[in-house]
C-alpha cells in the first residue's frame, strides 16, 4: 500500500501542480498512458468541483487530494480522495446530463463523467468539509 497526498489552494492555477504529482504518482506505479488519461480526466473534474461547489472559489480554503494505490501484480485499485471545505451533496440530487432538458446546458457534466471512469466509493461530510472518494481499476 502506498498513499501520497497534496494539499492546494482553492484556484485553477493549481491544476498544473496537481497534474504534474498525479502523473508523477501513475508514473510511480506503472500506470499505463490509457488510465492515466482517464484518471486525469476525473480528477479534473473533481478538482474543478471542489473549487467551484465545495470551497466556493475561496482562495484562504484548501484542496487536499490524497491516492492510495492497493494491491499486487494482476490485481490493483487506486483509491482517491478529494477534500472541500463545503457542505456537501446528495449524489442521487445531481440531475441526469443526458436527460432533454439539460443536453444544451454548459455545465452539469462532472459526476457524470467522473462515474463514467471510476466507481464512487462514498461522499463524506463532517464539521470541516467534504470528501469525494473514487476507485479506480488501474490497467
Amino acid at each position: 500500500m502506498r498513499t501520497n497526498s497534496i494539499v492546494l489552494a482553492s484556484r485553477e492555477e493549481e491544476w498544473e501542480a496537481l497534474l504534474s504529482w498525479v502523473e508523477a504518482f501513475a508514473q510511480s506505479e506503472g500506470y499505463s498512458s490509457d488510465f492515466l488519461s482517464e484518471l486525469l480526466c476525473a480528477m479534473k473534474e473533481a478538482f474543478v468541483n471542489a473549487l467551484h461547489h465545495g470551497n466556493r472559489h475561496d482562495e484562504r480554503l484548501p484542496v487536499t487530494v490524497m491516492m492510495t494505490a492497493l494491491g499486487m501484480d494482476a490485481i490493483k485499485v487506486l483509491i482517491v480522495e478529494v477534500r472541500d471545505c463545503g457542505n456537501g451533496f446528495c449524489l442521487e440530487d445531481i440531475s441526469d446530463p443526458t436527460e432533454e432538458q439539460f443536453l444544451h446546458c454548459s455545465s452539469g457534466r462532472g459526476m457524470y463523467i467522473i462515474k463514467s471512469i471510476a466507481e464512487v466509493d462514498g461522499i463524506e461530510c463532517h464539521d470541516d468539509g467534504c470528501s469525494l472518494k473514487l476507485r479506480f481499476a488501474p490497467f
